[in-house]
């Protein structure tokens, strides 16, 4: 169980500290996150488990659907470089057809 969990641990370490600098390449996130989490710890040293779980899971949500919204933009922004470059091969070739 120990390894199980040490192999666990390292995976969500390696891959929420790429997403969350994915994040925070966008404008506003850094505060935002920070800001849930301060709500999260407010509440759990405030001993009120109910406003802990619910700004947890707002967290979680925003974190969920921010990190999915990023990862289309990539898909999208490399789905165009990939037709520029193939319009500019294109280019290319016809000139020197030429």
């Amino acid at each position: 169980m120990q390894h199980i969990m040490r192999s666990v641990f390292q995976l969500l370490r390696h891959d929420v500290f790429y997403d969350r600098r994915r994040l925070y390449q966008r404008e506003g996130v850094r505060e935002l996150l920070l800001r849930q989490h301060k709500a999260i710890f407010d509440a759990i040293m405030a001993r009120d488990p109910e406003s802990a779980r619910a700004a947890a899971e707002k967290h979680i949500l925003y974190a969920r659907d921010a990190l999915q919204e990023s990862r289309v933009s990539e898909q999208r922004l490399e789905v165009s470089l990939r037709r520029i470059g193939r319009d500019s091969l294109a280019a290319v070739s016809d000139r020197e057809a030429q």
